[in-house]
């Protein structure tokens, strides 16, 4: 490797960790990815089964809410490392190196341009809902990386087409077991990317939707007559699908994903105006298959009213794409400008590092500090009443706290007791004591 290539890498290294490493230090995440960890820490030491998903007992006894693969797969990890406050966020990072490879990988087969691993996460990092997803422990963590190797698997042309069709099958049911309806759109990918062949093999387009759609037909009758399988899944489509579809659950504008949609696609807006202002010629014909599926993707999530600004991700990868092929020179002119300023970049990057990494340990000193009343309540609560923590019905929707409790402190929220758990003004009329947990709570607990 050259000393220029050698430099930028450990600049990039040194700013994917900068990402990374700071924020894993801190306990606490999105609500849905601690919600996916303590189910996943459960499963592993064996609270609940692997068709019978267990959150707490106040809150999904019995979680459908999503397909069972990712809660399979995250652990795998609880049960090799125990649980550890950021595993989560450690599996994240692995899995967003992991798609990082496979982008570099469909960049260089499909156009030539060799970029370096780190410098794929880097120019990942310009989408922010995708970064996000990685750092916060979400489904599409694992959804992205199978969908990437899926793509890799259609571009590897030296293999047939049937085993070709085969791997894909095996990880469209993969991705459907992760997160559903939403990786119908990769059914597209083998068509896109033949249609644009000078000469069109419409025997092979035929032959290979054929061996897919046999092996799909053999995975669903296998569903179906596995029947904890099959009673988990007709469950999720009855709880989640079908009610988002007909608007029965949560509901919010079709706005926030066209607005995402915006959002990601400046950067590619932004690069095309530069191209356009420097008469650099733009080759559209070589993005077909991303422009395709992003909008075939677009249109079907368009369908349902529940949106979520985090929607936008399975599409990212494949704008990434698009922008690697563009970044081959810059890539280049990075190289030159490291070895020159080197010294001071590293240095720089290290002291911003370092200081993340101290800002980290004291919040979480301070956390634990904050919460060491609560436990040794809870542990003289448990004493005399054989119970765990608890939580009134008056704090039911407030599902981030029973988030924070099962994931970092293990406790089984239950329903039938006195001791309750209020918001920061508390009833001062009841026979009460109040222990601070943080800013926002307190724990309350009426005297037996």
């Amino acid at each position: 490797m050259k000393r220029s290539s050698f430099i930028i890498e450990i600049i990039l290294i040194l700013i994917t960790a900068l990402v990374f490493v700071s924020f894993n230090l801190y306990q606490g995440e999105f609500l849905d990815g601690l919600t996916y960890a303590s189910i996943s820490r459960n499963l592993a030491f064996h609270q609940g089964s692997a068709f019978q998903l267990f959150y707490n007992d106040y809150l999904y006894a019995h979680f459908y809410e999503h397909p069972p693969l990712f809660f399979w797969v995250e652990s795998l990890f609880f049960k090799l490392f125990g649980d550890i406050y950021f595993l989560e966020k450690a599996i994240g990072l692995l899995f967003f190196i992991c798609s990082s490879y496979m982008i570099k990988r469909i960049i260089y087969i499909k156009y030539q341009v060799d970029l370096s691993l780190f410098f794929v996460a880097v120019l990942s990092m310009l989408f922010f809902p995708y970064i996000w997803i990685f750092k916060n422990n979400m489904l599409e963590s694992l959804l992205v990386p199978i969908l990437l190797l899926a793509y890799i698997v259609i571009l590897q042309k030296e293999y047939s087409v049937i085993v070709r069709s085969i791997l894909f099958a095996i990880l469209f049911v993969l991705a459907f077991l992760t997160k559903g309806p939403f990786c119908l759109f990769m059914l597209a990918m083998f068509f896109i990317e033949s249609i644009q062949s000078p000469t069109i093999q419409w025997k092979e387009i035929l032959l290979f939707y054929l061996v897919l759609g046999i092996c799909i037909t053999i995975s669903i009758i296998l569903i179906i007559n596995y029947e904890p399988l099959y009673t988990y899944m007709k469950s999720y489509f009855q709880i989640q699908v079908l009610k988002s579809i007909k608007g029965e659950r949560e509901l919010s504008s079709r706005w926030i994903y066209i607005s995402q949609l915006l959002l990601v696609l400046l950067p590619i807006a932004i690069i095309v105006l530069w191209k356009k202002i420097k008469k650099h010629p733009i080759h559209y014909s070589r993005y077909i298959t991303s422009i395709f599926l992003v909008l075939l993707y677009s249109i079907s999530i368009l369908v349902s009213p529940k949106q979520q600004p985090y929607y936008i991700v399975p599409i990212i990868p494949f704008l990434i794409i698009i922008l690697g092929d563009w970044m081959g020179s810059i890539y280049l002119r990075l190289q030159d400008m490291a070895q020159r300023y080197a010294r001071y970049l590293i240095y720089g990057i290290c002291i911003v590092i370092l200081l993340n990494i101290s800002i980290g340990y004291y919040t979480l000193t301070n956390y634990k500090s904050n919460i060491k009343q609560y436990i040794q309540l809870s542990a003289e609560l448990n004493k005399k009443t054989n119970l765990h923590f608890t939580i009134s019905d008056e704090l039911s929707t407030n599902w981030y706290l029973i988030a924070v409790l099962s994931r970092y402190n293990n406790e089984q929220i239950q329903t039938h007791s006195n001791y309750q758990i209020r918001i920061k003004h508390v009833d001062t009329s009841l026979n009460s004591s109040d222990i601070v947990l943080n800013d926002s709570y307190y724990l309350s607990y009426k005297q037996p």
